[in-house]
Formats: C-alpha cells, sequence, structure tokens
C-alpha cells in the first residue's frame, strides 16, 4: 500500500506528451493534484464520467505533481479501459456538441510613460524594484574639534545581475556572490561597505553608473578622486578609467590643492603622480603664494621637478618656489629631502633673491654639521655675486640674513663680487674704448658729408643763375578761346635758340583737340 504522504513527480515535458507508463502510476490514485510552479492548479478526478475530459494539464513546461493525504484505492486495468472505450466512444459525439470560440480583439491602450516603464534602478522600494541585495554604506564624519564625530549608515537595495553581468561589471562583487554562500552575507544578502565620508557621497554617482550604461560618468572636481578610489576598490575598470581621464582633463592650478588633498586621502598614488607631473610641466606658471606649496609634501615636489622644463627661466624660478616651499614646511625636511629638492640636476642656478634664504635652510638641515660649503651654498654664492649691486644698499631682511651667515660664506661671497666686478669693470673699459674709436670714425664721415654738401650747394647755384637766363613772353590770344598751355620743356635745336621762335602745341578740352601757339625768345 501506499502510505499517506505527499508523492512530487517532476516532469520535464509539455503536457501533450504524457507517457503512458504515467498514466498507468495516475490510475490507482482516487484524485490527482496537479499545480505549475506558479501556484496554478487543474485536478485529474479518476470518478469522472471521462478520463480524457477530466484529466487536463497546464501548458507549461515543468510541473510539480502531488499526490498527498489521499488513501489508496485498488483499480484494476479493465476500470481504466473501460473508462478509455466510454471516452472514445462519446469522442465524436462530444467533438460534434462543441462550438468554435470567439477571439475578442484587446482594445487596451497603450502602456503611460511614467517611472515605471524605467529600466531597472536601485532607487524606490525594495519591493516594487524586485532588489535582491543590499548595501549599506558605513561613513563618519570628519573629526573636528566643535562637532563631535559621528557615524551614518545609508542603505541601497540593488540587482546582483546588474552589479556583476553588465558592461560595467565589479569583480569584487562577482566574487562575493559567487563565495556568498560560505559568508554571513550570504545568509542576510547584505554587504557593509566602511568607507570615508567623500567615499560615501560619491557612491550614489557610481551606482547610477552601473546601472545606466549608456550615460557617461557623473563627476566633479570634489568627486573624482573618491570615484576612482571607489574603482580601485570596487575593481570596476570602466569606472577607473573615466575617473582618470577627467582628473587629466580637469587639473589645473586652481584645484590642485583639493586634488592634493583627496589623493592623500585616499593614498591614491595614480592621481598624486597625475598631479606630479601637471605641476612639473606648469612650474613657470605657479605662483610664490599658492596653496599647494603650504600644504603639500617634499615627496610630490621630487616627483614635480623631474617633468620641468630646463629652460634658465624656469630654473630660476623653481629655486623660488624651493625656498617658499621650505620656508611653509620647515619640520618635513631632512638634510637628505631637502638635498633631492636643490640638488645640481633640479636648480644646477639660484635665483638671487631666495639665495640667502636656501642657505639658512641648508644650515638647519645640515644642523651646522658642515665646515665647508655645500655645492648649493656655492651656487647661492655665485649668484649672489653675480648681482654683487643689491649689496651695496641691502634691505633689513637682507642685512639680517647676511649677519647669520658663516664667514666662510661671506669670504667667498666677498671674492667672488670683487672679481666679478673687476670683469665688469674692465669689459667697461673695452666697451668704452670701442665707442670712442666708433665716434671718431663717425665724425671723420660726417666731414666728408659736409664736403660734399658744399661742393652740391656751389653746383645748385650756378644751374640757379642759369635758369634765370630765360624769360617767358606774354601768351598771345589762343585759338578758340583755350587756355594757354606751356611745355614743361623746350627742346633745343642745334644747342641754341632762334631769337623768336614760334611753337604750336595741341591742347585738348571738352570741345576736343584745339591749336594754338606760344612765342618766347632768348635774350643775349
Amino acid at each position: 500500500m501506499l502510505m499517506n504522504r505527499p508523492l512530487e513527480l517532476a516532469i520535464l515535458a509539455s503536457p501533450c506528451s504524457l507517457s503512458l507508463s504515467l498514466l498507468f502510476v495516475l490510475e490507482s490514485f482516487n484524485h490527482v493534484r496537479v499545480s505549475d510552479y506558479g501556484g496554478r492548479v487543474c485536478h485529474w478526478n479518476q470518478e469522472g464520467p471521462a478520463f480524457g475530459q477530466n484529466f487536463q494539464v497546464l501548458s507549461f513546461s515543468l510541473f510539480q505533481i502531488s499526490l498527498g493525504s489521499l488513501p489508496h484505492v485498488a483499480a484494476s486495468r479493465a476500470t481504466v479501459a473501460s473508462a478509455k472505450e466510454e471516452t472514445t466512444q462519446n469522442g465524436g459525439e462530444g467533438a460534434a456538441s462543441l462550438k468554435a470560440k470567439r477571439f475578442q480583439i484587446s482594445e487596451e491602450g497603450p502602456p503611460p510613460t511614467n517611472e515605471s516603464n524605467r529600466g531597472q534602478t536601485w532607487r524606490g522600494d525594495p519591493a516594487e524594484t524586485f532588489s535582491d541585495w543590499k548595501i549599506v554604506v558605513i561613513s563618519k564624519t570628519p573629526d573636528e574639534e566643535e562637532t563631535p564625530q559621528a557615524t551614518y549608515q545609508v542603505p541601497y537595495h540593488v540587482h546582483k545581475f546588474l552589479l556583476t553581468c553588465g558592461r560595467r561589471n565589479s569583480k569584487y562583487f562577482a566574487k562575493l556572490f559567487q563565495n556568498s554562500s560560505s559568508f554571513q552575507e550570504g545568509k542576510s544578502c547584505t554587504t557593509e561597505l566602511e568607507l570615508d565620508s567623500l567615499a560615501a557621497t560619491a557612491f550614489p554617482a557610481l551606482l547610477d553608473y552601473l546601472y545606466e550604461h549608456d550615460k557617461p560618468l557623473q563627476v566633479e572636481t570634489k568627486t573624482a578622486t573618491a570615484l576612482h578610489y571607489l574603482g580601485e576598490y570596487l575593481d570596476i575598470h570602466h569606472l577607473r578609467w573615466d575617473a582618470l581621464q577627467f582628473c587629466k582633463k580637469n587639473i589645473s592650478l586652481d584645484n590642485a590643492d583639493i586634488y592634493y588633498k583627496h589623493a592623500m586621502l585616499f593614498q591614491n598614488e595614480t592621481i598624486l603622480g597625475i598631479l606630479a607631473k601637471f605641476l612639473g610641466e606648469n612650474s613657470l606658471k605657479i605662483d610664490e603664494s599658492a596653496h599647494i606649496l603650504q600644504i603639500s609634501s617634499p615627496d610630490l615636489w621630487i616627483n614635480a621637478l623631474e617633468h620641468s622644463p630646463q629652460s634658465p627661466e624656469t630654473i630660476m624660478h623653481i629655486s623660488k618656489l624651493m625656498a617658499k616651499f621650505a620656508q611653509h614646511n620647515p619640520c618635513a625636511l631632512d638634510l637628505e629631502t631637502f638635498q633631492a629638492l636643490s640638488c645640481l640636476e633640479i636648480t644646477p642656478q639660484i635665483d638671487a633673491h631666495p639665495a640667502l634664504t636656501l642657505c639658512s635652510l641648508d644650515d638647519k638641515a645640515a644642523k651646522d654639521s658642515a665646515e665647508e660649503l655645500s655645492q648649493l651654498q656655492e651656487r647661492c654664492s655665485d649668484s649672489l655675486a653675480q648681482n654683487w649691486e643689491s649689496l651695496v644698499s641691502p634691505d633689513d631682511a637682507m642685512a639680517l640674513l647676511l649677519k647669520d651667515r658663516k664667514a666662510a660664506f661671506l669670504v667667498d661671497l666677498l671674492l667672488k663680487s670683487l672679481r666679478d666686478a673687476q670683469s665688469k669693470l674692465s669689459s667697461t673699459k673695452l666697451e668704452l674704448e670701442n665707442t670712442k674709436e666708433t665716434l671718431a670714425s663717425t665724425e671723420c664721415d660726417l666731414s666728408s658729408t659736409r664736403s660734399k654738401l658744399s661742393a652740391r650747394t656751389r653746383d645748385l647755384g650756378l644751374v640757379n643763375a642759369e635758369l634765370e637766363k630765360f624769360k617767358p613772353l606774354e601768351s598771345r590770344q589762343v585759338q578758340w578761346g583755350d587756355v594757354a598751355a606751356v611745355p614743361d620743356s623746350l627742346s633745343l635745336l642745334n644747342g641754341s635758340l632762334a631769337s623768336q621762335k614760334t611753337q604750336q602745341f595741341s591742347v585738348r578740352n571738352g570741345f576736343g583737340e584745339r591749336k594754338c601757339r606760344y612765342a618766347f625768345y632768348h635774350e643775349g
């Protein structure tokens, strides 16, 4: 006998392909309950008039057949055979009595365009979005003296498929979901992430980036470094790349201090490397009062100066920047660090203005242990000696720095200044002699020019005298009343002029060409 307990059979087939062996199994039961996994139910009652009419199976590929709490009733094959025979005999008659089912055309309109038609989203009620995982972001506010530190927890209801199988997938969550059964997270379907408050603020932008594949990353200066950090932490390659490209284009001298603070907060060496390269390439544009000089570390500038141009103007400006940086960060400079910032490769030349300041900083870094001058102090001495004019009347700050210098430095500076002054004096004398020679040559040329000018003046007087001998006659009346026209020059015939000649010229006016005569004579 069959025991009074549920019997479940799973059939992977269409309802029309039930095997005959299954029917023989079912014939031993009075009542069979057939249901699909969606909860819809159909029944087969063996005691009905016809087996084929009462056993109806829904069109699903996977069924669950429950034979539970039903007493076993012995049934012979003859009973089943008679039921089949009755069904066969009444088959034609039943088929004839069937009426054609009329189809109804649906007049339902299109779905409304509203929020419910959007794709999957992590926003909203998790019951409505069918969320299957929860991420709880735990963050703490910055610890300040006035405001005590507080902890915040923000839940995000997400979907495992979109986090792991999308184009912008997270390998971190993929590994987590694959091994979730081994951790407590798999049982609660919850992941807790402890993030800095800056990264927690950027987390919604990360989820939007994962869910909306066709939209660019929503990023700005304040969230760029945090998003790049989240891309590394959650292993999202696309996010790392897009955030990094934004940083390269967005970094400027105005926001360099923001990128430095955020990169140091997350210990992001990639962003620090990009920032150092930018500062080195634009070192000539950095002002001595820039905020980045006050908050940065020596490592940033050691890496930055490797990318700086080696033009004389840039090298001089770098020496000013390093002096300002050292003044703002005296505690961060040991001898090795200071020498790295002021080495010969980075600052082969020193500007005279910060030279004494750099010498004092070098003394502090070396703790006055060196008796001889360092390479930096020698370069500073050279720069001051080349500008010894500024030492003639130094200001109060320079005078104070000169008093603090070692005797060896002052002697070296004095000797170099004298040599430079002597060299400049010799050069000035040579230039003066050359100027005198040039002046003498110029005076000779001027005398020659004056002689030529006098000769030209005499020739001009003779020409004027000859021209005064020629006097024109009064013009006679011109035919047809035209205005007389005097020729620009007269042709000399055979080297002499007759006492009186008559020349005929053609004159044009508004009425055409006219003939006129002019008379002239030669006296003498």
